[in-house]
Protein backbone atom coordinates (compact mmCIF):
# COMPACT_ATOMS: atom_id res chain seq x y z
CA UNK A 1 0.00 0.00 0.00
CA UNK A 2 1.15 3.31 -0.73
CA UNK A 3 0.25 6.54 1.27
CA UNK A 4 0.85 9.79 -0.97
CA UNK A 5 -0.28 13.64 -0.41
CA UNK A 6 -0.49 15.32 3.07
CA UNK A 7 -2.19 13.70 6.26
CA UNK A 8 -1.76 13.41 9.83
CA UNK A 9 -1.63 10.51 12.01
CA UNK A 10 -5.75 10.60 13.04
CA UNK A 11 -6.64 10.91 9.35
CA UNK A 12 -4.70 7.10 9.43
CA UNK A 13 -6.91 6.06 11.99
CA UNK A 14 -4.38 5.92 14.68
CA UNK A 15 -5.58 6.45 18.09
CA UNK A 16 -4.02 6.48 21.48
CA UNK A 17 -0.57 5.98 19.35
CA UNK A 18 -2.42 2.52 17.79
CA UNK A 19 -3.47 1.65 14.96
CA UNK A 20 -7.12 -0.24 15.59
CA UNK A 21 -8.41 -3.32 13.39
CA UNK A 22 -11.12 -1.66 12.90
CA UNK A 23 -9.64 1.29 11.13
CA UNK A 24 -6.85 -0.70 9.37
CA UNK A 25 -6.42 -4.60 8.60
CA UNK A 26 -3.45 -6.49 7.01
CA UNK A 27 -2.54 -9.67 6.04
CA UNK A 28 0.68 -9.42 4.75
CA UNK A 29 2.90 -7.04 2.58
CA UNK A 30 4.18 -3.56 4.06
CA UNK A 31 2.88 0.01 3.77
CA UNK A 32 5.26 2.50 1.95
CA UNK A 33 4.80 6.05 2.84
CA UNK A 34 5.17 8.74 -0.23
CA UNK A 35 3.62 11.42 1.09
CA UNK A 36 3.71 13.26 3.83
CA UNK A 37 2.51 12.58 7.33
CA UNK A 38 2.62 14.63 10.30
CA UNK A 39 3.00 13.00 13.31
CA UNK A 40 3.63 16.43 15.58
CA UNK A 41 2.81 16.19 19.37
CA UNK A 42 1.53 12.54 18.31
CA UNK A 43 2.67 9.40 18.14
CA UNK A 44 2.19 5.69 16.46
CA UNK A 45 2.97 2.42 16.81
CA UNK A 46 4.39 -0.47 14.29
CA UNK A 47 2.71 -3.43 15.65
CA UNK A 48 2.02 -7.01 13.90
CA UNK A 49 -1.07 -5.69 13.17
CA UNK A 50 0.64 -2.63 10.63
CA UNK A 51 3.62 -4.20 9.87
CA UNK A 52 6.69 -2.32 9.18
CA UNK A 53 6.37 0.63 7.45
CA UNK A 54 9.04 2.28 4.71
CA UNK A 55 9.55 5.53 3.89
CA UNK A 56 9.62 5.24 -0.09
CA UNK A 57 10.97 8.65 -2.63
CA UNK A 58 9.00 11.68 -0.73
CA UNK A 59 8.10 10.00 2.45
CA UNK A 60 8.39 11.83 5.13
CA UNK A 61 7.14 11.78 8.77
CA UNK A 62 6.69 15.31 10.65
CA UNK A 63 6.99 15.50 14.41
CA UNK A 64 6.01 13.12 16.84
CA UNK A 65 7.07 9.48 17.91
CA UNK A 66 6.88 6.24 16.32
CA UNK A 67 7.18 2.99 18.36
CA UNK A 68 8.22 -0.17 16.90
CA UNK A 69 7.38 -3.03 18.49
CA UNK A 70 6.47 -6.92 17.90
CA UNK A 71 9.64 -7.52 15.59
CA UNK A 72 8.35 -5.00 13.05
CA UNK A 73 10.57 -2.08 11.40
CA UNK A 74 10.47 1.49 10.15
CA UNK A 75 12.44 1.47 6.76
CA UNK A 76 13.55 4.03 4.38
CA UNK A 77 14.49 3.90 0.79
CA UNK A 78 14.77 7.50 -0.04
CA UNK A 79 12.63 9.05 3.52
CA UNK A 80 12.96 12.12 5.51
CA UNK A 81 12.44 11.99 9.26
CA UNK A 82 11.94 15.58 10.49
CA UNK A 83 11.87 15.80 13.97
CA UNK A 84 11.27 12.94 14.99
CA UNK A 85 11.51 10.17 17.90
CA UNK A 86 12.13 6.56 17.28
CA UNK A 87 11.30 3.60 20.00
CA UNK A 88 12.89 0.50 19.57
CA UNK A 89 11.45 -1.87 21.88
CA UNK A 90 13.98 -4.41 22.06
CA UNK A 91 17.27 -4.84 19.47
CA UNK A 92 14.74 -6.94 17.23
CA UNK A 93 12.74 -3.75 16.17
CA UNK A 94 15.28 -1.14 14.23
CA UNK A 95 14.87 2.18 11.79
CA UNK A 96 16.38 0.59 8.88
CA UNK A 97 18.11 2.46 6.19
CA UNK A 98 17.91 -0.64 3.08
CA UNK A 99 20.44 -1.28 1.23
CA UNK A 100 21.35 1.54 -2.00
CA UNK A 101 18.71 3.67 0.55
CA UNK A 102 18.58 6.86 1.78
CA UNK A 103 17.43 8.82 5.10
CA UNK A 104 17.37 12.28 5.43
CA UNK A 105 17.26 13.86 8.75
CA UNK A 106 15.53 17.76 9.50
CA UNK A 107 15.77 18.77 12.61
CA UNK A 108 16.86 16.21 15.58
CA UNK A 109 17.05 12.54 15.25
CA UNK A 110 16.21 11.27 18.58
CA UNK A 111 16.39 7.63 18.46
CA UNK A 112 16.03 4.99 21.36
CA UNK A 113 17.11 1.74 20.63
CA UNK A 114 19.23 0.91 16.73
CA UNK A 115 19.11 2.36 13.49
CA UNK A 116 21.21 -0.10 11.05
CA UNK A 117 22.54 1.37 7.67
CA UNK A 118 23.07 -1.36 5.32
CA UNK A 119 25.44 -1.72 2.15
CA UNK A 120 25.81 1.35 -0.24
CA UNK A 121 23.15 3.73 2.17
CA UNK A 122 23.64 7.30 2.98
CA UNK A 123 22.00 9.16 5.88
CA UNK A 124 21.92 12.46 5.44
CA UNK A 125 21.14 15.58 7.99
CA UNK A 126 20.36 18.71 6.08
CA UNK A 127 19.79 21.87 7.73
CA UNK A 128 21.02 25.34 7.79
CA UNK A 129 24.44 26.91 7.95
CA UNK A 130 24.77 27.62 11.50
CA UNK A 131 22.66 25.38 12.81
CA UNK A 132 23.43 22.60 15.42
CA UNK A 133 21.71 19.25 14.33
CA UNK A 134 21.84 16.22 16.68
CA UNK A 135 21.51 12.54 16.86
CA UNK A 136 20.19 12.21 20.37
CA UNK A 137 18.90 9.47 22.98
CA UNK A 138 16.89 9.54 26.12
CA UNK A 139 18.58 6.10 26.90
CA UNK A 140 20.83 4.68 24.60
CA UNK A 141 21.31 5.08 20.69
CA UNK A 142 23.26 2.41 18.70
CA UNK A 143 24.24 3.06 14.46
CA UNK A 144 25.46 -0.13 13.23
CA UNK A 145 27.18 0.97 9.91
CA UNK A 146 27.17 -1.93 7.31
CA UNK A 147 29.22 -0.42 4.57
CA UNK A 148 30.81 -2.86 1.83
CA UNK A 149 33.78 -0.80 -0.13
CA UNK A 150 33.53 -0.81 -3.62
CA UNK A 151 30.77 2.48 -4.33
CA UNK A 152 28.95 0.24 -1.35
CA UNK A 153 29.96 2.22 2.03
CA UNK A 154 27.59 3.51 4.05
CA UNK A 155 27.88 7.09 4.29
CA UNK A 156 27.01 9.92 6.73
CA UNK A 157 27.26 13.60 5.28
CA UNK A 158 25.29 16.77 5.35
CA UNK A 159 23.39 18.57 2.92
CA UNK A 160 21.99 21.48 1.77
CA UNK A 161 24.64 23.44 3.64
CA UNK A 162 27.68 22.95 5.69
CA UNK A 163 26.96 23.33 9.76
CA UNK A 164 27.14 21.09 12.85
CA UNK A 165 25.87 17.72 13.69
CA UNK A 166 26.49 16.52 17.09
CA UNK A 167 26.09 13.25 18.60
CA UNK A 168 25.26 13.40 22.15
CA UNK A 169 25.97 11.11 25.25
CA UNK A 170 25.20 7.75 24.93
CA UNK A 171 24.81 7.50 21.29
CA UNK A 172 27.22 4.95 19.88
CA UNK A 173 28.36 4.74 16.26
CA UNK A 174 29.48 1.33 15.28
CA UNK A 175 31.05 0.06 11.68
CA UNK A 176 30.39 -3.60 11.46
CA UNK A 177 31.61 -4.06 8.13
CA UNK A 178 34.86 -2.89 5.68
CA UNK A 179 34.07 0.59 4.40
CA UNK A 180 31.88 3.32 6.43
CA UNK A 181 32.60 7.04 6.47
CA UNK A 182 31.63 10.10 8.28
CA UNK A 183 31.77 13.39 6.47
CA UNK A 184 32.45 15.52 3.12
CA UNK A 185 31.62 13.02 0.09
CA UNK A 186 30.93 13.92 -3.57
CA UNK A 187 27.28 15.56 -3.36
CA UNK A 188 27.74 17.00 0.48
CA UNK A 189 28.80 19.75 2.32
CA UNK A 190 32.39 20.09 4.56
CA UNK A 191 30.95 20.75 7.95
CA UNK A 192 31.69 20.16 11.82
CA UNK A 193 30.92 16.79 13.48
CA UNK A 194 31.00 16.58 17.01
CA UNK A 195 31.10 13.30 19.15
CA UNK A 196 29.93 13.23 22.57
CA UNK A 197 29.47 9.65 22.64
CA UNK A 198 31.12 6.95 20.99
CA UNK A 199 32.22 6.00 17.71
CA UNK A 200 33.65 2.21 17.36
CA UNK A 201 34.80 0.14 14.97
CA UNK A 202 35.25 -3.92 16.28
CA UNK A 203 37.38 -6.56 14.34
CA UNK A 204 36.13 -6.05 10.39
CA UNK A 205 34.93 -3.06 10.77
CA UNK A 206 36.40 0.48 9.37
CA UNK A 207 35.09 4.05 9.74
CA UNK A 208 36.83 6.98 8.58
CA UNK A 209 36.56 10.32 9.27
CA UNK A 210 36.26 11.92 5.61
CA UNK A 211 38.95 14.78 4.08
CA UNK A 212 37.42 18.66 4.00
CA UNK A 213 35.47 18.18 7.53
CA UNK A 214 36.31 19.13 10.90
CA UNK A 215 35.74 16.71 14.00
CA UNK A 216 35.76 16.67 17.82
CA UNK A 217 35.65 14.27 20.43
CA UNK A 218 34.02 17.56 22.00
CA UNK A 219 33.44 15.89 26.28
CA UNK A 220 35.49 14.40 28.23
CA UNK A 221 33.17 11.03 27.87
CA UNK A 222 33.40 11.19 24.40
CA UNK A 223 35.28 7.99 22.67
CA UNK A 224 37.08 7.15 19.38
CA UNK A 225 37.83 4.04 19.74
CA UNK A 226 38.94 0.71 17.88
CA UNK A 227 38.54 -2.78 19.06
CA UNK A 228 40.10 -4.49 16.66
CA UNK A 229 38.98 -2.96 13.10
CA UNK A 230 40.49 0.21 11.70
CA UNK A 231 39.41 4.07 12.60
CA UNK A 232 41.19 6.48 10.23
CA UNK A 233 41.29 10.29 10.29
CA UNK A 234 41.65 11.10 6.37
CA UNK A 235 44.17 13.68 5.63
CA UNK A 236 43.04 17.55 5.23
CA UNK A 237 40.58 17.04 7.97
CA UNK A 238 40.93 19.74 11.16
CA UNK A 239 40.31 17.31 14.69
CA UNK A 240 40.61 17.69 18.16
CA UNK A 241 39.90 15.50 20.96
CA UNK A 242 39.18 16.58 25.32
CA UNK A 243 37.98 12.76 25.47
CA UNK A 244 39.51 9.21 24.95
CA UNK A 245 41.31 7.83 21.68
CA UNK A 246 41.31 4.13 22.50
CA UNK A 247 42.82 1.23 20.94
CA UNK A 248 41.36 -2.15 22.46
CA UNK A 249 43.12 -5.27 21.10
CA UNK A 250 44.01 -5.58 17.94
CA UNK A 251 42.92 -2.82 16.21
CA UNK A 252 44.54 0.07 13.70
CA UNK A 253 44.41 3.72 14.66
CA UNK A 254 45.74 6.15 11.64
CA UNK A 255 45.31 9.54 12.74
CA UNK A 256 45.66 12.26 9.55
CA UNK A 257 44.65 15.75 9.50
CA UNK A 258 45.87 18.91 11.03
CA UNK A 259 45.89 18.78 14.85
CA UNK A 260 48.00 20.71 17.70
CA UNK A 261 50.03 18.49 20.80
CA UNK A 262 47.05 20.03 22.81
CA UNK A 263 44.63 18.94 20.76
CA UNK A 264 45.75 15.18 20.55
CA UNK A 265 44.19 14.77 24.05
CA UNK A 266 44.61 11.64 25.72
CA UNK A 267 45.46 8.15 23.49
CA UNK A 268 45.48 4.96 24.97
CA UNK A 269 46.07 1.30 24.07
CA UNK A 270 45.08 -2.02 25.96
CA UNK A 271 48.44 -4.24 26.77
CA UNK A 272 48.71 -7.73 26.77
CA UNK A 273 49.83 -10.33 29.94
CA UNK A 274 53.67 -8.93 28.96
CA UNK A 275 52.96 -5.18 29.36
CA UNK A 276 53.24 -4.95 25.43
CA UNK A 277 50.72 -1.91 23.98
CA UNK A 278 48.27 -3.97 21.35
CA UNK A 279 47.27 -2.30 18.29
CA UNK A 280 48.56 0.03 15.97
CA UNK A 281 49.01 3.61 15.71
CA UNK A 282 50.03 5.35 12.41
CA UNK A 283 50.22 8.92 12.21
CA UNK A 284 49.55 9.99 8.76
CA UNK A 285 48.88 14.00 9.36
CA UNK A 286 50.23 17.11 10.71
CA UNK A 287 50.88 17.95 14.28
CA UNK A 288 51.84 21.76 15.36
CA UNK A 289 54.14 20.59 18.25
CA UNK A 290 55.60 24.34 18.76
CA UNK A 291 56.43 25.05 21.95
CA UNK A 292 54.86 21.84 23.22
CA UNK A 293 56.24 18.64 23.96
CA UNK A 294 54.69 15.46 22.05
CA UNK A 295 55.49 12.42 23.86
CA UNK A 296 54.73 8.81 23.41
CA UNK A 297 54.91 6.14 26.47
CA UNK A 298 54.67 3.06 26.07
CA UNK A 299 52.83 2.40 29.41
CA UNK A 300 50.11 4.46 27.93
CA UNK A 301 49.63 5.12 23.95
CA UNK A 302 53.01 2.75 23.12
CA UNK A 303 54.94 3.18 20.25
CA UNK A 304 53.31 5.19 16.71
CA UNK A 305 54.57 4.51 13.45
CA UNK A 306 54.70 7.90 11.39
CA UNK A 307 54.51 8.01 7.49
CA UNK A 308 52.88 8.64 4.79
CA UNK A 309 54.15 12.44 4.22
CA UNK A 310 53.14 13.50 8.34
CA UNK A 311 54.69 16.13 9.52
CA UNK A 312 55.67 17.18 13.28
CA UNK A 313 56.73 20.94 13.25
CA UNK A 314 57.96 22.39 16.29
CA UNK A 315 58.48 21.40 19.74
CA UNK A 316 59.92 18.42 21.43
CA UNK A 317 59.55 14.82 20.91
CA UNK A 318 59.96 12.37 23.86
CA UNK A 319 59.63 8.56 24.29
CA UNK A 320 59.61 7.20 27.15
CA UNK A 321 59.44 3.67 29.42
CA UNK A 322 60.90 1.97 25.79
CA UNK A 323 58.09 3.09 23.30
CA UNK A 324 59.79 4.43 19.95
CA UNK A 325 58.65 6.62 17.20
CA UNK A 326 59.43 4.10 14.32
CA UNK A 327 59.00 4.84 10.40
CA UNK A 328 56.42 3.37 8.00
CA UNK A 329 56.91 5.93 5.08
CA UNK A 330 57.96 9.16 4.02
CA UNK A 331 57.66 11.76 6.90
CA UNK A 332 58.82 15.11 8.05
CA UNK A 333 60.44 16.98 11.23
CA UNK A 334 59.94 20.95 10.94
CA UNK A 335 62.58 22.54 13.27
CA UNK A 336 62.39 19.54 16.28
CA UNK A 337 63.92 18.95 19.48
CA UNK A 338 64.72 14.88 20.46
CA UNK A 339 64.73 14.92 23.88
CA UNK A 340 67.71 13.19 26.34
CA UNK A 341 66.50 9.45 25.92
CA UNK A 342 64.50 9.24 23.07
CA UNK A 343 64.80 7.09 19.83
CA UNK A 344 63.42 7.57 16.58
CA UNK A 345 63.82 4.43 14.48
CA UNK A 346 63.85 4.78 10.55
CA UNK A 347 63.52 1.18 10.23
CA UNK A 348 59.90 0.57 9.10
CA UNK A 349 59.69 -0.25 5.29
CA UNK A 350 61.88 0.00 2.01
CA UNK A 351 63.03 3.26 1.32
CA UNK A 352 61.35 5.82 3.05
CA UNK A 353 63.13 8.34 5.27
CA UNK A 354 63.03 11.47 7.52
CA UNK A 355 62.90 14.88 5.90
CA UNK A 356 63.90 17.72 7.92
CA UNK A 357 63.57 21.51 7.66
CA UNK A 358 64.77 23.97 9.79
CA UNK A 359 66.91 22.10 11.95
CA UNK A 360 67.06 19.44 14.01
CA UNK A 361 67.99 18.43 17.50
CA UNK A 362 68.90 15.06 18.32
CA UNK A 363 69.28 14.96 22.11
CA UNK A 364 68.21 11.70 22.08
CA UNK A 365 68.91 8.58 19.00
CA UNK A 366 67.93 8.64 15.42
CA UNK A 367 68.53 5.69 14.04
CA UNK A 368 69.15 4.71 10.03
CA UNK A 369 68.23 1.40 9.48
CA UNK A 370 67.97 -1.89 11.01
CA UNK A 371 70.87 -3.31 12.88
CA UNK A 372 70.12 -6.43 10.84
CA UNK A 373 70.16 -4.91 7.50
CA UNK A 374 66.62 -6.20 6.35
CA UNK A 375 65.67 -2.66 5.97
CA UNK A 376 67.30 0.68 4.74
CA UNK A 377 65.75 4.67 4.86
CA UNK A 378 66.92 8.16 4.39
CA UNK A 379 67.87 11.15 6.87
CA UNK A 380 68.11 13.97 4.21
CA UNK A 381 68.17 17.60 4.74
CA UNK A 382 65.91 20.26 2.72
CA UNK A 383 67.90 23.29 2.53
CA UNK A 384 71.38 24.26 4.05
CA UNK A 385 70.53 23.59 8.45
CA UNK A 386 72.42 22.40 11.30
CA UNK A 387 71.81 19.08 12.72
CA UNK A 388 72.93 18.96 16.31
CA UNK A 389 72.23 18.06 20.10
CA UNK A 390 74.26 15.89 22.57
CA UNK A 391 72.82 12.54 20.92
CA UNK A 392 73.44 10.04 18.15
CA UNK A 393 72.74 9.08 14.36
CA UNK A 394 73.17 5.70 13.90
CA UNK A 395 73.53 3.38 11.05
CA UNK A 396 72.14 0.34 11.21
CA UNK A 397 73.05 -2.81 8.96
CA UNK A 398 71.87 -1.63 5.44
CA UNK A 399 75.02 -0.18 3.12
CA UNK A 400 72.01 1.69 1.55
CA UNK A 401 70.99 3.68 4.10
CA UNK A 402 72.05 7.27 3.63
CA UNK A 403 72.50 10.63 5.63
CA UNK A 404 71.91 13.60 2.87
CA UNK A 405 70.60 16.17 1.19
CA UNK A 406 67.70 16.74 -0.49
CA UNK A 407 68.77 18.30 -3.43
CA UNK A 408 72.41 19.91 -4.34
CA UNK A 409 73.79 23.20 -3.26
CA UNK A 410 73.19 22.90 0.10
CA UNK A 411 75.08 23.06 3.45
CA UNK A 412 74.78 20.58 6.41
CA UNK A 413 76.32 21.03 9.85
CA UNK A 414 76.53 18.30 11.73
CA UNK A 415 76.79 19.82 15.23
CA UNK A 416 80.10 19.53 18.11
CA UNK A 417 78.40 17.25 20.14
CA UNK A 418 76.30 14.80 17.53
CA UNK A 419 77.98 11.94 17.38
CA UNK A 420 77.24 10.39 14.06
CA UNK A 421 78.74 6.46 13.84
CA UNK A 422 77.25 2.75 13.40
CA UNK A 423 78.03 -0.14 10.83
CA UNK A 424 77.39 0.78 7.13
CA UNK A 425 75.79 3.60 4.88
CA UNK A 426 76.58 6.49 3.22
CA UNK A 427 76.90 10.18 4.10
CA UNK A 428 77.39 12.66 1.23
CA UNK A 429 74.93 14.30 -2.01
CA UNK A 430 76.70 15.47 -4.85
CA UNK A 431 77.18 19.14 -5.19
CA UNK A 432 76.60 19.54 -1.81
CA UNK A 433 78.89 20.91 1.71
CA UNK A 434 79.07 18.55 5.04
CA UNK A 435 80.49 20.33 7.75
CA UNK A 436 81.17 17.71 10.24
CA UNK A 437 81.90 19.30 13.70
CA UNK A 438 81.79 16.32 15.76
CA UNK A 439 82.91 12.81 16.21
CA UNK A 440 82.60 10.78 13.08
CA UNK A 441 82.65 6.89 13.91
CA UNK A 442 82.68 3.49 12.29
CA UNK A 443 82.46 1.62 15.40
CA UNK A 444 80.52 -1.96 14.16
CA UNK A 445 82.79 -4.89 13.28
CA UNK A 446 82.11 -6.13 9.54
CA UNK A 447 80.64 -2.26 8.52
CA UNK A 448 81.52 0.11 5.90
CA UNK A 449 80.85 3.58 6.34
CA UNK A 450 81.32 5.64 3.38
CA UNK A 451 82.01 9.56 3.42
CA UNK A 452 81.38 11.29 0.29
CA UNK A 453 79.20 10.78 -2.78
CA UNK A 454 79.97 12.61 -6.21
CA UNK A 455 81.57 15.93 -6.20
CA UNK A 456 81.19 16.69 -2.20
CA UNK A 457 82.74 18.96 -0.35
CA UNK A 458 83.22 17.84 2.72
CA UNK A 459 84.12 20.17 5.90
CA UNK A 460 85.72 17.44 8.74
CA UNK A 461 86.65 19.39 11.85
CA UNK A 462 86.34 16.13 14.16
CA UNK A 463 87.73 13.35 15.21
CA UNK A 464 86.79 10.16 13.09
CA UNK A 465 87.71 6.67 14.30
CA UNK A 466 87.27 3.28 13.13
CA UNK A 467 87.60 1.90 16.53
CA UNK A 468 85.23 3.92 18.59
CA UNK A 469 85.65 6.67 20.99
CA UNK A 470 88.11 4.64 23.46
CA UNK A 471 90.05 3.37 20.06
CA UNK A 472 88.19 -0.29 20.92
CA UNK A 473 89.38 -2.13 17.84
CA UNK A 474 85.89 -3.12 16.99
CA UNK A 475 86.79 -4.10 13.05
CA UNK A 476 85.14 -0.69 11.26
CA UNK A 477 85.96 0.20 8.00
CA UNK A 478 85.48 3.83 6.96
CA UNK A 479 85.58 5.00 3.36
CA UNK A 480 86.67 8.81 2.45
CA UNK A 481 85.49 9.89 -1.01
CA UNK A 482 84.92 6.26 -2.68
CA UNK A 483 85.78 6.08 -5.89
CA UNK A 484 82.59 5.35 -7.16
CA UNK A 485 81.01 8.48 -7.91
CA UNK A 486 83.29 11.38 -8.26
CA UNK A 487 86.32 12.74 -6.15
CA UNK A 488 85.00 15.36 -3.49
CA UNK A 489 87.45 18.64 -2.26
CA UNK A 490 87.38 18.50 1.39
CA UNK A 491 89.27 19.65 4.48
CA UNK A 492 89.98 18.05 7.70
CA UNK A 493 91.03 20.36 10.82
CA UNK A 494 91.08 18.02 13.43
CA UNK A 495 92.07 14.11 14.13
CA UNK A 496 91.71 11.62 11.86
CA UNK A 497 92.50 7.91 13.83
CA UNK A 498 92.45 4.56 12.01
CA UNK A 499 92.30 1.97 15.41
CA UNK A 500 95.15 -0.57 15.74
CA UNK A 501 94.05 -3.45 13.57
CA UNK A 502 91.90 -1.85 11.53
CA UNK A 503 91.04 -2.31 7.95
CA UNK A 504 93.07 0.68 5.40
CA UNK A 505 91.65 3.69 4.92
CA UNK A 506 90.35 3.75 1.52
CA UNK A 507 90.39 7.22 -0.39
CA UNK A 508 91.81 9.11 -3.28
CA UNK A 509 95.35 9.93 -3.05
CA UNK A 510 95.42 13.28 -0.76
CA UNK A 511 97.86 15.90 -1.45
CA UNK A 512 101.20 15.01 -0.02
CA UNK A 513 99.94 11.33 0.25
CA UNK A 514 101.01 8.95 -2.91
CA UNK A 515 98.09 6.27 -3.84
CA UNK A 516 99.40 2.87 -2.85
CA UNK A 517 101.51 4.29 0.52
CA UNK A 518 100.65 2.38 3.89
CA UNK A 519 98.72 3.82 6.55
CA UNK A 520 101.39 4.65 8.98
CA UNK A 521 101.34 7.93 10.33
CA UNK A 522 103.89 9.43 8.43
CA UNK A 523 102.03 8.66 5.09
CA UNK A 524 98.88 9.80 6.48
CA UNK A 525 100.42 13.20 6.65
CA UNK A 526 98.55 15.24 4.34
CA UNK A 527 99.39 19.18 4.82
CA UNK A 528 99.47 21.70 7.27
CA UNK A 529 95.94 23.03 6.32
CA UNK A 530 94.67 19.28 7.05
CA UNK A 531 95.96 19.11 10.72
CA UNK A 532 96.77 15.58 12.03
CA UNK A 533 96.52 11.76 10.94
CA UNK A 534 97.16 9.04 13.50
CA UNK A 535 97.04 5.56 13.48
CA UNK A 536 97.92 4.42 17.90
CA UNK A 537 100.92 2.26 18.12
CA UNK A 538 100.48 -1.59 18.06
CA UNK A 539 100.24 -3.14 21.30
CA UNK A 540 102.86 -5.28 22.00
Amino acid sequence: MNLGGDFSTANVGFAGGVLPATAFTRSGGIVNVTGKLTNTGDSMTLNAGTGTWNLGTNGTIIGGTVNVTGTQHLTSGAGTLDGVTVICATATETLDVLAGGTLTVLNDLTVNGTLTMATNTILNFSAASGVNQHLKTTSTALVTLGGSGGGNEARLRQTTSSHTVTFDANVTVKATNTSNTIGYVSGGFSGTWANAGTFTTPAGGSLTLETGSTFSNNTAGAVWETTGGTFTLNPSTTWSNIGTIRIVTAGVLNLGGNVTTANIGLVTRTHDINNIPQGTINLTGNINNVGATFTMDQNVNGSWFFGNFATITGGTIETLNGSGFTQNGAFTFDGVTISTGSLVLLTGSGSYGLTVKNGLTINGTVMIGNAAGTFYAFLSASGSQTIGGTGDILFGGNAASALTTTASGQTLTLGPSLLIHGKSGTIGTGGSTFAFQGPLKADVSGGTLRVGQGSNTLSIACTISTAGATQAINGGTMFIAPSAGGTPTWTNTGIVTVGTGQAPWSSPPLPGRAAGRSTSQTALVASAAQARWTRPARSR
